[in-house]
């Protein structure tokens, strides 16, 4: 519903955009709220990408915020949409682990995976970049042992995938394994992490 809890996300919004303007940064999509709705699928995805852009340039806190924002929009949707609710999770999840939270980010994770992992039988980039998500994750929580298995799950899983090898996302599955291996740090784990990449 929009009660309360709605009125002071907005004004949370608002605040976040008139932070953005008076810092100079351009492409914040808080207006997108005012002309097709907050709840909208191109508001979500907007403010996801702006998120995403916040903590690329080094604004953690309001990243977070913001897509913390966005994922109580996507919740509050009048039609269900698990999907986007789910995506939203494994964004934030993704921003917690760009600021070095992975303890926030971890249970997001695996939310958002257990449900992609539910919804698809076969293996997809969605589900696999997910999987290499929570694995950084569990790397950056210390949790090495855990970080390689779901790895390991990951690249076979990936190779059932049509084209994988010349997926990106393989790439960094790769690139993802070799820097679990360097973390571990045992005999033969530097060779290893050489051939990966």
């Amino acid at each position: 519903g929009q009660g309360r809890g709605h009125v002071g996300r907005v004004g949370e919004v608002q605040s976040a955009d008139l932070g953005c303007r008076a810092s100079g940064r351009r492409g914040d999509p808080s207006s997108l709220d005012q002309h097709i709705g907050a709840q909208h699928d191109r508001t979500i995805k907007a403010r996801s990408l702006w998120a995403q852009a916040l903590a690329e340039t080094g604004h953690y806190r309001e990243a977070i915020e913001l897509e913390k924002l966005n994922l109580a929009y996507a919740r509050e949707r009048t039609t269900s949409d698990d999907d986007i609710v789910s995506l939203q999770k494994m964004t934030l999840a993704k921003l917690f682990r760009t600021a070095m939270r992975p303890g926030e980010g971890l249970p997001l994770a695996r939310e958002a995976l257990a449900f992609m992992d539910a919804k698809y039988t076969e293996p997809t980039w969605y589900t696999e970049v997910g999987r290499r998500l929570l694995a950084e994750l569990l790397l950056e929580d210390g949790r090495v042992d855990e970080a390689m298995r779901t790895l390991s799950e990951a690249q076979v899983r990936s190779q059932r995938i049509d084209n994988f090898e010349k997926s990106t996302n393989f790439a960094d599955l790769l690139q993802a394994q070799a820097s679990a291996l360097r973390v571990r740090a045992q005999p033969g784990d530097a060779d290893k992490a050489v051939e990966l990449v």
